[in-house]
């Protein structure tokens, strides 16, 4: 099997699919042992649900230009001295 994929230039790709494989297999196990030593109240997949959440949370724009004075003030208050 190898020998073929070598041949037809493709063991890069099969070698990319396995790691795939594997990366995802390590993620599942460890949100597996993360929910069971850690989450309490929630389904498993309650909890993947808001782990895999892709929506960013809404931005306070106040909150953000607040941030960014205080940001200010202590960059125009720094010295080195």
């Amino acid at each position: 099997m190898l020998n073929q994929l070598i041949r037809n230039r493709k063991l890069s790709d099969y070698l990319d699919d396995l790691l795939d494989i594997l990366q995802e297999e390590m993620k599942d196990k460890t949100m597996w042992e993360f929910f069971l030593a850690k989450v309490e109240g929630k389904t498993y997949a309650e909890f993947l649900g808001e782990v895999e959440r892709t929506e960013p949370d809404p931005v306070d724009m106040e909150q953000v230009e607040v941030t960014v004075q205080k940001s200010m003030n202590i960059l125009e208050n720094f010295s080195l001295n």
